[in-house]
């Protein structure tokens, strides 16, 4: 993911000469994809998608939403992964390739 030209772009101009550019500059990338595939989501799964960045963990998570270990990962899991896949694509400039869209982003005013 790392030789993306819009990871090497960030790079260059965020991170030049420093160690692990394109490291920083796709953690950079994702971060951005997982903020604004949170404004898309339904209020339920952008809790659980912020929570499960937070902890890295889908148990602690479904305790805190009183919900099931295996329903968030057969149902949250999937929904949020796939929003901040096609996020990130859109913002690195490789377009939806998987057939499915996501709708713009909401203006942040």
């Amino acid at each position: 993911m790392c030789r993306l030209s819009a990871v090497k772009d960030r790079a260059s101009h965020s991170y030049r000469g420093r160690p692990g550019a394109e490291a920083l500059a796709l953690r950079d990338l994702v971060e951005e994809a997982v903020g604004l595939a949170g404004d898309l989501l339904a209020p339920p799964y952008a809790i659980f998608l912020r929570r499960w960045v937070e902890t890295g963990n889908i148990s602690e998570v479904a305790r805190e939403m009183g919900k099931d270990r295996s329903h968030l990962s057969r149902d949250y899991r999937p929904r949020v992964v796939m929003v901040v896949t096609d996020v990130f694509m859109r913002l690195t400039g490789n377009g939806d390739r998987r057939g499915r869209s996501v709708p713009p982003s909401r203006s942040r005013r």
